[in-house]
Formats: structure tokens, sequence, C-alpha cells
């Protein structure tokens, strides 16, 4: 799945609120430093570009660790806290935005 204007970027697990802010202002990052549009998945989508996940047994190191999968369904960052995917988000929007 490509990652392209009118993409969409979901939330899952716990701590929902903390982590569509999160999403939210990547969406923006995003848009300032690319131009890309991303919009925030509708609950009722069932595959999105870029997925933000908090899962508290998510297999990383420590409560600000996260990883990053990357497939052919999108991009999941999944984390056991939202400062993790937080940082996990900050690892994505640059890698988006490096030059080309």
């Amino acid at each position: 799945m490509q990652v392209a204007d009118g993409s969409s970027v979901a939330v899952r697990g716990a701590d929902r609120q903390q982590v569509l802010n999160i999403a939210e202002r990547f969406t923006q990052l995003v848009a300032d430093a690319r131009g890309l549009k991303l919009r925030i998945a509708t609950a009722a989508e069932a595959h999105a570009a870029i997925t933000f996940e908090v899962d508290p047994r998510a297999d990383v190191v420590g409560e600000a660790g996260y990883r990053i999968v990357v497939d052919d369904h999108g991009i999941l960052v999944s984390a056991r806290t939202p400062q993790g995917v937080f940082y996990g988000s900050v690892s994505v929007w640059q890698l988006l935005t490096l030059p080309g």
C-alpha cells in the first residue's frame, strides 16, 4: 500500500483519545513538511495506510519503545503506551519526509 494524498491514518487499541491527538498532529506535520494531505480514518474503514496502535502487551522494550512494521497492508506503529506511539510517529514522519 502506498502513502499518498488522501491516504488514511487509523487509531487502534487503548488510550484512543491520546493516540488520536498524536495521529492528528502527525497528519499536520506530514502536510506541512511534504504537502501530503492524510486523513484520519473512520471506524468503519478496514484498511488504513498508516495505523497507530497501543497494545499493553506489545513486543517492545520499555514504556517508550515502539515497533514499525511495513508490508503490503501499510505501516503499523505499535507500542505499549501513547508515548511509544508518539516516538514511532516521529520516526514515520522522518521517513516520509526524506529528501527525494
